[in-house]
């Protein structure tokens, strides 16, 4: 029996701790099923909609500072992109030695 065999017997493998992690949201998920099937076609819409709406606002924030960040970035005095330009290029060159 190899070392690796040994340690996987004793703490499992990474595939089975990430099953085990999310075979709980995958029951969630699973006891859904039979009410999501009683929903009529608009009904589901209805939900589907209500999703994006979430998701929207739970992003809402991130957008917002990647919005702020690049206005920032677009009123950097043009001897600050200079030295960021000639990094980026140089180091296209050093990698493709």
């Amino acid at each position: 029996m190899s070392l690796a065999s040994f340690l996987s017997k004793i703490f499992g493998n990474k595939s089975t701790r990430d099953l085990k992690e999310i075979q709980p949201i995958v029951d969630k998920i699973k006891s859904l099923g039979p009410e999501m099937e009683a929903k009529t076609h608009d009904e589901l819409r209805g939900v589907i909609n209500d999703v994006r709406a979430d998701i929207r606002a739970a992003v809402a924030a991130d957008e917002e500072a990647v919005a702020k960040l690049r206005a920032d970035i677009e009123t950097l005095p043009s001897t600050s992109v200079n030295p960021f330009g000639t990094t980026s290029t140089a180091t296209r060159k050093i990698s493709s030695i």
